[in-house]
């Protein structure tokens, strides 16, 4: 085991007040620890950087194209412009739903396996194994995660329906 993480793990356990070989539920930190997968964090990595890419092109090109986006939107007939604020909701709301539903999955696999992370999953860092009580809290706060998504998924669909109705009128 390499020594600086070792040194770091002792100077925080210390700080917090507890054995070196305790975290703060009382598991031990040097028991089962899941390898990082480094496919997996060059992936990570690769979706990062593309991602913000792609969003920083996407609004130079909209900030460069804005007047004339506007003034095409105003012009719109409402039926277009309605047509036009559903696919922008669809593109922020779908992402947000199909986070939910992996999210509410992880969760159940790990209340079904008791361990977090569940087996087969790949970490992009080094990850201590919980197991027992732990793990069930971290499935339920994955589920309520995915809970909170859909909600706010609802409530943007709600809004968006709103402001519709009052473009219409």
């Amino acid at each position: 085991m390499d020594k600086v993480p070792q040194v770091k793990r002792q100077q925080r356990a210390a700080h917090a007040g507890r054995s070196t070989s305790e975290n703060r539920g009382g598991a031990s930190t040097m028991g089962e620890i899941q390898p990082a997968d480094s496919k997996a964090r060059a992936n990570a990595v690769a979706i990062v950087v593309v991602g913000a890419v792609l969003g920083g092109a996407t609004l130079l090109l909209l900030q460069f194209q804005r007047d004339d986006l506007v003034a095409w939107f105003v012009e719109s007939p409402l039926r277009l412009e309605a047509s036009i604020l559903g696919g922008v909701v669809t593109l922020i709301v779908l992402p947000l739903l199909l986070a939910s539903a992996w999210v509410w999955r992880l969760g159940g696999r790990v209340l079904e396996e008791g361990r977090f992370p569940p087996q087969g999953l790949k970490v992009v860092r080094d990850t201590v194994v919980f197991r027992g009580a732990q793990a069930q809290l971290r499935g339920r706060l994955l589920q309520g995660l995915g809970v909170v998504f859909v909600a706010a998924g609802g409530v943007m669909l709600w809004l968006a329906l709103r402001l519709v109705s009052l473009i219409q009128q």
